[in-house]
């Protein structure tokens, strides 16, 4: 081989070695500051025209269409590209998967514009934080308040803040074994107000004539002027959207209620009444 031919064939090298520096540069920030469909058209467009620009050097230099060359360099473009694309993909996989999170977050607290009277659980628990009075509970199931559902966490957040601001909440729910199994739980959320948390146990053959999802009224003795609010769950597969009662019917709700209360008598949930009430 004569000095010109290994002349030409280092220079073809040098070419080779240059493109895949500066496809190796390219496409790590193609990584790190790629933010759109459009940058990543221009990052493969650069691409392709570094690659056919080292082939037209090769050509030149050796002058043939050594193929091995082109291979090689093809080779090396291919794989550079198939491992940024792959790390790409697992950085979207992972972009995707956490605004998927929070768009199912964010459906939690933002209100459909078309419908004032429909409420998202956390923004229920936020009207709760700020109620003023005492708090009524109907519960067919204390779903919400205790075991391990998914509102129950951020449910009992608010009553222990609450409790703290001392207000008062009655339970109405119905006599079921399931019931007096979950008030245990039920009273560690109110550890250190036991004063603070009230329950009327009712007949489960009559409180199925009052409610079959949750009710909470707001104020319901009316104090300082303020009227009973109403609110009921959706007795939907996905727990946690509630509708505002008309005034009206909030307070036709109330009377019900305070009936019921007057009947059965609320007990203060302890140790010693928790006991009890699950050997009656």
């Amino acid at each position: 081989m004569s000095v010109f031919d290994k002349v030409k064939g280092r220079l073809a090298e040098i070419s080779i070695t240059v493109v895949l520096f500066v496809l190796t540069i390219l496409l790590g920030q193609i990584l790190e500051e790629i933010v759109n469909i459009y940058q990543l058209a221009t990052a493969i467009a650069i691409i392709i025209v570094l690659v056919l620009g080292n082939t037209i050097i090769v050509n030149f230099f050796l002058n043939s269409s050594n193929s091995d060359v082109l291979d090689s360099t093809l080779e090396a473009v291919k794989s550079e590209y198939d491992t940024a694309m792959k790390q790409v993909t697992s950085e979207n996989k992972k972009m995707l998967q956490s605004v998927d999170r929070q768009i199912t977050s964010l459906s939690q607290m933002v209100r459909p514009r078309d419908f004032e009277w429909l409420f998202p659980h956390a923004e229920m628990t936020e009207m709760e934080k700020s109620v003023q009075g005492k708090v009524w509970l109907i519960s067919p199931d204390l779903g919400n308040d205790t075991g391990d559902g998914p509102l129950v966490d951020s449910v009992r957040l608010t009553l222990k803040f609450n409790a703290e601001r001392g207000i008062e909440y009655t339970y109405i729910v119905p006599d079921t074994i399931d019931i007096k199994a979950s008030l245990k739980d039920l009273h560690r959320t109110f550890e250190g107000y036991d004063e603070l948390l009230k329950i009327v146990i009712v007949p489960a053959e009559r409180f199925t004539l009052l409610a079959d999802t949750h009710v909470l009224l707001f104020n319901p003795d009316e104090e300082n002027g303020n009227m009973t609010e109403g609110y009921m769950e959706l007795p939907l597969a996905q727990r946690g959207w509630w509708v505002q009662m008309s005034s009206k019917h909030a307070g036709r709700m109330r009377v019900i209620v305070k009936d019921m209360i007057d009947e059965y008598q609320p007990t203060i949930l302890s140790e010693e009444s928790n006991h009890n009430l699950l050997h009656t």
